[in-house]
């Protein structure tokens, strides 16, 4: 896959290549994190945002099917019977056609690829039922002007409706496919740039983000921070992104996701650790073809290189809802356990539910800055194989000349040198923005870089002696 930026946050321009294993190296507040949460969004917006609208349509569609059946309790029913009786055939027939149209969400929900030519057939029985309800509408506001309103309950049951079928009736405007897309990718690239999606030193309106998978291209057109097109074929394999911001986010991940459902909301500012919540709470199973071609007997490879890491093991106790590590036969809270423990343990607890797979994109956010240099190597080396061996997609941001070091290494010595790509990030328009810069064939731009606070430390230290002599 190839990531493509345009002038996204300090990013002024560059090309990313996403093999096997993609490591970004370089200092601070250098926009390393930005191609890291640009992927993330993209895909996890991509992936939902259809869903996402047609649940939230289905929960509208089913609170005024709800409603409506409440005026239907034997005294409210007896009532509207007696005094019209076409009124009452018209509220049967609506709650049978919002049933009806709620079904065919669901019901298309896996069976039919969600595209724009299901939207647009389901846009045509969505305005069917809008007239339906609009007449309704007229019918009942006609109904209670001849109910006395002081007297009558049967008058505030109705207004109280007529109000829900006005804010129903709103919705006409908004079933347009490509207002969706627009809407869903303006709100979720908010969520992670607060409203400054191009670099705001720079004053540039245009920007970009494109990927290209073996030709299938996503490609997001932006002007002033405002998303103006989304644009993108028929995707073949869909790619889950997991981020991992910080093993510290084990330590709060419950009251981070207090509201966690199973529908999580692709605008939520949480979003990034629901998502990984989720990864970590619950088990995949592997297909018959990958039980036979042995992926089982590789995850429970990879697990024990982890346990003879941290030597015990970390796991989601679903009776306590909660993440706990064992070791020697003893059972520790995770807040009781050290940081570079939780590191391995997140990655341990994916690989333990199948969630790592060659439809994973893993993002990770300098890993190493709980880990001691020892387990920076080891983590290196687990990462390469994971990479190898269950074919997951990698992107690292670092700043560890360890870590870095550690990747050069193991690329080589597991042969996966052709799946390992070296990036880092350059000045540019007098420093008010970064290109991406492939350095994979060279990696000493990012030592260089790397080894300066060494060189500051022995300038001032040749300074303290000088001076004491």
């Amino acid at each position: 896959m190839d990531i493509e930026l345009k002038n996204i946050a300090l990013i002024e321009e560059g090309i990313l290549e996403l093999k096997g294993i993609t490591l970004i190296a370089d200092e601070n507040d250098s926009g390393k994190s930005t191609i890291g949460k640009t992927l993330f969004t993209t895909l996890t917006t991509l992936n939902n945002f259809e869903r996402e609208f047609l649940t939230n349509l289905s929960q509208r569609v089913i609170r005024v099917s709800f409603l409506l059946k409440e005026l239907l309790d034997d005294k409210l029913k007896n009532e509207i019977k007696s005094t019209n009786e076409p009124l009452l055939e018209k509220i049967t027939r609506i709650i049978k056609s919002l049933n009806n149209f709620n079904n065919e969400i669901n019901h298309n929900f896996i069976k039919i690829e969600i595209n724009d030519k299901f939207f647009k057939d389901l846009e045509k029985i969505f305005l069917e039922l809008i007239e339906e309800a609009d007449v309704l509408k007229q019918e009942l506001e006609n109904y209670i002007k001849k109910l006395n309103e002081e007297n009558s309950l049967m008058f505030q049951n109705i207004s109280f409706f007529v109000d829900t079928l006005t804010a129903f009736l709103a919705l006409k405007v908004i079933f347009n496919y490509e207002k969706i897309k627009i809407s869903s990718f303006q709100s979720t690239f908010n969520r992670e740039f607060k409203n400054n999606i191009g670099n705001v030193f720079l004053k540039k309106e245009e920007s970009y983000v494109k990927l290209d998978e073996k030709g299938e291209i996503i490609e997001i057109n932006i002007e002033n921070s405002n998303i103006l097109k989304v644009n993108y074929g028929k995707i073949k394999e869909k790619n889950n992104a997991i981020y991992i911001e910080s093993p510290l986010i084990l330590d709060y991940i419950e009251e981070i996701c207090q509201n966690f459902q199973n529908f999580i909301s692709i605008t939520d500012k949480n979003y990034r650790v629901k998502i990984l919540k989720k990864a970590l709470e619950n088990e995949k199973k592997i297909d018959i073809l990958d039980a036979v071609l042995g992926k089982e007997e590789l995850y429970k490879d990879l697990l024990e290189r982890i346990h003879k890491i941290i030597l015990g093991e970390f796991e989601y106790n679903k009776s306590n809802k909660d993440f706990i590590y064992r070791k020697q036969g003893y059972t520790f809270d995770k807040k009781n356990v050290a940081t570079g423990i939780k590191s391995f343990g997140i990655i341990e607890i994916l690989l333990k539910n199948k969630q790592l797979d060659k439809n994973t994109i893993l993002i990770i956010d300098e890993p190493e800055v709980h880990l001691h240099p020892k387990w920076q190597i080891k983590y290196a080396e687990i990462l390469i194989l994971i990479s190898k061996e269950l074919g997951v997609k990698i992107l690292l941001n670092s700043h560890s000349p360890y870590l870095i070091r550690a990747m050069e290494v193991y690329r080589k010595t597991y042969d996966y040198e052709d799946n390992t790509k070296f990036y880092t990030l350059t000045d540019c328009t007098e420093g008010k923005s970064k290109k991406i810069l492939d350095v994979t064939n060279n990696l000493n731009q990012i030592f260089d870089k790397l080894i300066e606070p060494y060189e500051i430390l022995r300038e001032v230290d040749e300074r303290y002696s000088d001076d004491e002599w």
